[in-house]
């Protein structure tokens, strides 16, 4: 029983230290003002590429529930629109993470 405990006790230590890691990520490091600015010209397609292969990518890469499931590009891209215009000197790659994190947060509850 204590071997038991112990197993569950760092497996659930280790999910809670991993998810406050900060990690970089390479690319996208304009201010959220540029997204906004881009976002309807041709430079979109670039920093759109890069946000939706950075969430499909983290879906991909852990277990659990399908962080995407029902949601499409263009929720992705609203989602970001409303957090630049919020926050725009923010980092697009911040943004971007901080909407990974929110799909994760949703697929727990």
């Amino acid at each position: 029983m204590r071997l038991l405990i112990l197993i569950i006790s760092i497996l659930m230590g280790s999910n809670v230290q991993s998810m406050a890691v900060v990690r970089k990520s390479i690319g996208a490091e304009q201010s959220c003002a540029f997204w906004t600015n881009v976002r309807t010209d041709a430079g979109k397609l670039g920093m759109q590429s890069w946000a939706l292969g950075f969430v499909s990518g983290i879906n991909w890469t852990t277990t659990g529930k399908d962080r995407l499931d029902h949601i499409d590009a263009n929720a992705i891209y609203s989602w970001i629109d409303n957090y630049c215009g919020q926050h725009p000197l923010e980092t697009f790659a911040n943004a971007v993470r901080s909407l990974a994190q929110e799909l994760e947060n949703r697929t727990r509850q």
